[in-house]
């Protein structure tokens, strides 16, 4: 599909589509997964409370950071919307959030689906994006002093994750 049958197939003008497209080029996305990447995110902005060029810089920069591939833009869309719809944030609030979340999380082995929900719950919550991504990283520091030192605390978050300490 092209960039112009999107405008016949998606709310949004063309000068929208090419500037999600041209985005997703500037964020590596790959030349043939461009036309993708811009329908999930002209889509995604369609139903959203997100800009489309808002949209495409942070879905790109939230794949980028977490490793999602190609062939999952559209379900790391879906699950933004899905938990903007549940939740008391908004798309772009959980997506400002996940912006921040994805680099840390993505280094403690949380997939983007991970990412989505803490992500919704921290917006929801009112948290900012930076005081999220802080609090995350203080609890993987946790975690790792935990399991270097052992002790009680590693105990502690073991049997909290419903495993041993040797597991955990």
């Amino acid at each position: 599909r092209s960039m112009l049958s999107l405008v016949t197939e998606i709310p949004n003008t063309i000068e929208g589509i090419t500037a999600i497209g041209t985005l997703a080029g500037q964020m590596g996305v790959a030349g043939s997964e461009i036309d993708d990447f811009t329908a999930t995110v002209s889509k995604f902005s369609a139903l959203s409370n997100v800009a489309p060029t808002q949209a495409a810089e942070q879905i790109g920069r939230v794949a980028q950071l977490a490793g999602v591939s190609a062939e999952n833009y559209e379900n790391l869309a879906a699950a933004v919307y899905e938990t903007g719809v549940n939740a008391v944030a908004t798309e772009g609030m959980i997506l400002s959030v996940m912006k921040e979340l994805s680099s840390v999380s993505t280094a403690y082995g949380l997939a983007a689906q991970d990412v989505t929900a803490l992500s919704s719950a921290f917006a929801s919550l009112g948290v900012s994006p930076e005081l999220a991504r802080g609090s995350l990283q203080r609890v993987f520091a946790a975690l790792d002093k935990s399991v270097v030192t052992g002790g009680t605390r590693l105990k502690d978050f073991a049997i909290t994750a419903g495993m041993t300490s040797e597991e955990f």
